[in-house]
């Protein structure tokens, strides 16, 4: 009935003050501040609070210690970095020179500049919706978070952020890839109409990061000489949303910017898609099925219930709410979809393995009024995003073989120490001028 007018959507908002305890000012403020003690209040803050919201998250990782956390929309990135890091979780290259600074107050022209650098592994987007949701909440003023008084929750931009065990992994190299903006994708589509070319990215507003992982043999046990001397590559993105031709296409454009070619080293792509992997009749206008097809070496964890004709799981299992914003003709609209998505290329290290966590709805056509389990509507007491968490463990090969990349980075790991003892007038024949690999071997030592 709130598609009808206002009318009966004010009326909702009546009751649900009433129930919330609310006696004057827009809810959600009265919610924000503390003075409420109406039933549903208390229930809104322990659903869907933020603070409450990343402790849940907090304590999925210490219970699941996975070896490599990938986080999209991460808006509170400072936060995480402290609470994980107690929990042996690193983010970044350790030096503890560079403090984490927000996008909004980092030098630089460009949203690419003010993006590299950083020593994070942590991609904000500009003005990102977080950002823009916290300052129109909280009048533009930092708040103080849950019962830790001398703590404010910062105003800062989502983005993607890469977390791993520090124990298990150190990092290798942090690289940054703007994705591309709306404005360079529609300026390529009408330039040009080549299928296999990319877009640009000079307006671009949102970021993907990517981190090489050294592997750690003292952290993995008896597995620690079968890792000795390899190397994963992770991707964390987040893609456009929005449903039609125009947002696939979009969504195309920023999926071949982000993986372009293969390094040499086992890869793994963990994608907010905001869409399904389709492999229906419109696989040539689905972005992730183009991209699959293009990419033939990454192949998707999920394949499998799709080659055997298996429901997929769900990933978004979630219905609007008068509280939620946006226009009354959403309430009551839900999502229940497949959209994060794992691709992978183990090369000679793992196999596809299987789920770590069981994911509790699917996605069965069909499904629908009481055949559906709404006890798991996102978010709710248990998992705290609108969004199920996927787990996903890899099988390590029994005989896992050492790739090319692998060997040249264990040959730059032994020759970089001796040239040191090599006299000065021939380590610039050897080593190049700078000393990093212009001269004899450059190839070999240069990262």
């Amino acid at each position: 009935g709130m598609a009808d007018g206002t009318g009966e959507r004010a009326r909702a908002v009546d009751a649900l003050r009433e129930r919330y305890d609310a006696r004057a000012g827009p809810l959600l403020e009265e919610i924000d501040s503390g003075e409420l003690t109406g039933a549903l209040t208390t229930n809104a803050k322990a659903l869907c609070g933020a603070h409450h919201r990343l402790l849940r998250v907090i304590a999925f990782v210490e219970l699941l210690k996975p070896s490599v956390l990938c986080v999209e929309e991460c808006d509170n990135f400072a936060y995480l970095v402290e609470k994980l890091g107690a929990l042996g979780y690193a983010c970044g290259d350790g030096d503890p020179s560079k403090a984490y600074v927000p996008l909004s107050a980092r030098p630089g022209k460009t949203y690419a500049e003010r993006l590299q650098d950083t020593g994070h592994a942590f991609a904000p987007c500009e003005r990102s919706s977080a950002r823009r949701a916290l300052e129109a909440r909280l009048g533009g003023r930092e708040k103080r978070i849950g019962g830790e008084q001398r703590r404010v929750w910062p105003i800062d931009d989502d983005g993607c952020a890469i977390f791993w065990r520090e124990d298990q992994f150190r990092l290798a190299t942090l690289e940054f890839r703007v994705l591309p903006g709306r404005a360079d994708v529609a300026a390529h589509v009408e330039a040009v109409d080549a299928e296999g070319e990319i877009a640009g990215s000079s307006r671009g507003d949102a970021g993907a990061v990517r981190v090489r992982l050294r592997f750690e043999p003292s952290g993995w046990g008896t597995l620690g000489r079968r890792l000795a001397g390899q190397s994963v590559v992770v991707w964390c993105a987040h893609l456009t949303g929005g449903r039609g031709t125009e947002r696939e296409i979009r969504r195309l454009h920023e999926l071949r910017s982000l993986w372009r070619q293969p390094s040499g080293w086992p890869e793994i792509v963990c994608l907010d898609a905001n869409t399904t992997l389709d492999h229906g009749g419109a696989r040539e206008r689905n972005a992730l099925a183009v991209f699959g097809r293009d990419r033939a070496r990454l192949r998707c964890v999920w394949d499998d219930f799709y080659d055997r004709g298996k429901a997929p799981p769900c990933s978004v299992f979630k219905l609007r709410g008068v509280a939620s914003g946006g226009a009354a003709e959403k309430v009551g609209v839900g999502k229940r979809e497949l959209v994060d998505h794992v691709f992978y290329d183990g090369a000679e290290l793992f196999n596809r393995g299987g789920p770590g966590l069981r994911l509790r709805a699917t996605c069965q056509d069909g499904a629908e009024g009481p055949e559906l389990d709404w006890l798991a509507l996102l978010p709710n007491e248990v998992v705290p995003s609108d969004h199920l968490p996927v787990v996903w463990d890899f099988a390590l090969k029994r005989f896992p073989r050492a790739s090319a990349a692998a060997l040249r980075d264990a040959a730059r790991e032994e020759l970089r120490p001796r040239l040191d003892l090599v006299p000065a007038a021939l380590r610039v024949d050897v080593a190049g001028p700078d000393g990093k690999g212009g001269g004899l071997f450059g190839a070999w030592l240069r990262e």
